[in-house]
This record gives structure tokens, sequence and C-alpha cells, in this order.
């Protein structure tokens, strides 16, 4: 028995490994500005980042004045696009709040499942969302002046959603059998390394994340 419940035990960590990994680099592609999927055109400032595109649609357009004038594509197709990068910056959110959860006792890890699976999918509809975009300003009669593309990056981003859907869903059904305790509870040394997190995380985008250019 007890050799069973360490075997469990160790596909748990895997698991969650699996999971923490996946949510941290989705957490990199949100502030690194080439790897930002939501630049679904050549004309889109290569300086911008993810997180950027979901808050900031006129940065999103910028150059963009003279191709809505004439025609050439629409702002719902930018809309939508923006709309994509915020759905994906919620769900990475949400990703983020299930790795931090997985840390804690089996009450907590089962409601980490579950944020994580809504990540996974919110994750998933934001990248259909820009790949949708995308589709749309490639019909355009001046293809040449709009230059689309899509980025590699939402290959990836699909990669980490699918990874996230799956991990999660694995999880709670190995979790499902497990007695949860009565209330949610974390180790000590987890806490204080999670309240660390925010201080660590801004100073890595607004000191260091600046000298990549």
């Amino acid at each position: 028995m007890n050799q069973k419940k360490a075997k469990q035990r160790q596909a748990y960590d895997y698991l969650y490994y699996v999971i923490r990994a996946a949510v941290l680099l989705s957490v990199v592609f949100l502030f690194i500005p080439s790897l930002n999927p939501a630049r679904i055109s050549e004309m889109i400032n290569k300086n911008l980042s993810l997180f950027t595109s979901g808050i900031s649609y006129s940065t999103l357009t910028n150059g963009f004045g003279r191709a809505f004038k004439k025609g050439w594509v629409s702002q719902e197709s930018f809309m939508l696009d923006c709309a994509g990068a915020i759905v994906m910056c919620v769900g990475i959110a949400s990703g983020v709040a299930a790795a931090c959860m997985s840390l804690g006792n089996i009450r907590l890890k089962k409601l980490g499942n579950i944020f994580s699976l809504i990540s996974g999918v919110v994750m998933t509809a934001g990248i259909v969302m820009i790949s949708t975009a995308y589709k749309q300003i490639s019909a355009s009669e001046k293809v040449d002046k709009i230059e689309p593309m899509l980025p590699k990056s939402v290959t990836i981003m699909t990669a980490f959603a699918v990874i996230l859907i799956v991990s999660s869903v694995v999880a709670i059904l190995l979790l499902k059998k497990q007695k949860s305790e009565k209330k949610f509870e974390m180790e000590t040394k987890y806490a204080l390394f999670l309240m660390l997190m925010p201080f660590l995380a801004l100073v890595a985008v607004f000191s260091y994340l600046p000298l990549w250019g």
C-alpha cells in the first residue's frame, strides 16, 4: 500500500511539474515581444508584447490608419485580435493561480486543477480568436500592403494549452478518490515564496526585460 501511495504521489508530482513548466513558459511568452502570438501582421510593432497587445488597442493598430481609411482591412479584425490577446492573458493568469495552488494540500490542489483546466480552455479560445483575425486580414485585396503573418508562437502556445488541458484532466481523475482536508492549507515556505514572486516578477519585467530592447 505504501509503495502504491508513493507511486501515486510521484505521478502527481510529475503532472504538476508539467503544469508549472507550461504556465511558466506561457508567462514568458506574455512579455517577450518576439514571442507575441498576436502579431498577425508585419506592420505591427516588433517591440509589442502579448500583454501590451491586449491592454492597448491603439498601440496594436498604430500605423494602420491609412489601411483602415482605404478599406484594405477592417478594424473589427484587429479588435478580434486584441480581444484574443486579452483572453490569452486571462487564461495565463488562471494558469498562474493554478500553479500556485498546486503547492498546497489536496483540497487546494483539486481547486488548482479546475483553474488549470480553465486556463487551457481559455487560452485555446484566445488562440482561435487570433487565428480568425489572421485569416480575415489575409483575405484583404492589398495583402502586400498589410503583410499578414501567423507567428510560430501560436503553435507553441496551442501546445501549452493542450498540455494544460490534458494534465489537468489526468490530475482531476487521479485526485478524485483522494480525501480532501477541511481547509485550504499550504506549507509556510511555499506561502512565503509566493508572496515574494510578485516583487520578483515586477523587477524582471520593468527592470531587466527592457535591457533586451
